[in-house]
């Protein structure tokens, strides 16, 4: 793996803060990747994105009886949608206090705040029991965490025995060489170089799961660069302080570096595992 900035939570947290707005106008009311299955043209990154969170709902499999938790759930439209659609019971977790304002916001204005909550915990460290949950989902935010292991191992301790952990995000395809991102890049963005797929796995069957699916869908994701490569050009920062607005600019300088890499050397797996039946 190649070396990178390594941010704290804290950096995450203030990024996400400080950017709330800067996202909403170029990923919209999702903060992730979307997903173009065969046979679909459409051209709109939120459609693609809520394929993707459906397609996690599939594999998530729960119903009103159960309860999931949602690790690094951003602004809340995949968990919103997934209550829509399973009526399951869901609590999120981010470190950026902006995103549950608008998270609650989102939940109340779908009519699921009775069913979807939102609170600041910090992945590594979670304040809840062990066997809390009948499914962890964490779409898009395993990347984040300085320390992966310690993600998982935790994601293990709250989720019931015979629970789901269901993955999406990005793994490494092939090293890069070191310099070829240049620096504005990685020291703005707030993430940390993917593993290879064989060590995601890895690390998931070393916190305790046993891995059940590993679903490739790299192609289908890849339109997603293209998406939000468009939304950059056309993005002009409204951000309301001096330095949140001198960090959009950096970020909207530093991202088609980061997206151009990434559609070379990256790709995108839903990973499905399960927590031992305990004997």
């Amino acid at each position: 793996m190649t070396d990178q900035s390594t941010f704290t939570a804290d950096e995450v947290a203030m990024f996400y803060d400080q950017l709330e707005e800067f996202f909403s106008a170029v990923l919209g009311e999702s903060i992730h990747y979307g997903y173009w299955p065969d046979g679909i043209d459409s051209p709109s990154l939120t459609d693609a994105q809520d394929r993707l969170t459906a397609l996690l709902g599939e594999k998530l499999a729960l119903g009103p009886e159960h309860r999931l938790l949602d690790v690094g759930c951003g602004t809340g439209r995949p968990a919103t949608l997934l209550a829509e659609a399973l009526g399951c019971d869901i609590t999120g977790i981010t470190i950026a206090e902006r995103q549950i304002e608008a998270a609650d916001q989102r939940a109340a204005a779908a009519g699921v705040a009775d069913r979807v909550r939102f609170q600041f915990a910090d992945a590594m460290g979670m304040p809840f029991a062990e066997d809390e949950f009948d499914a962890v989902l964490a779409l898009e935010s395993l990347l984040h965490m300085p320390d992966k292991k310690r993600a998982l191992t935790e994601e293990h301790r709250v989720l019931r025995p015979g629970g789901l952990l269901v993955i999406a995000d990005f793994f490494e395809t092939k090293p890069l060489p070191p310099g070829t991102v240049p620096d504005a890049a990685v020291d703005v963005l707030p993430n940390h170089v993917p593993p290879p797929l064989d060590e995601m796995t890895g690390l998931v069957r070393e916190a305790g799961f046993e891995v059940t699916e590993v679903l490739d869908i790299t192609e289908q994701t890849r339109r997603s660069g293209e998406a939000i490569l468009a939304a950059i050009g056309s993005y002009r920062p409204a951000v309301d302080s001096v330095q949140g607005k001198r960090i959009a600019e950096q970020v909207q300088q530093a991202i088609p570096l980061v997206v151009e890499h990434a559609q070379e050397h990256t790709g995108y797996v839903v990973l499905t595992a399960r927590k031992a039946v305990s004997a």
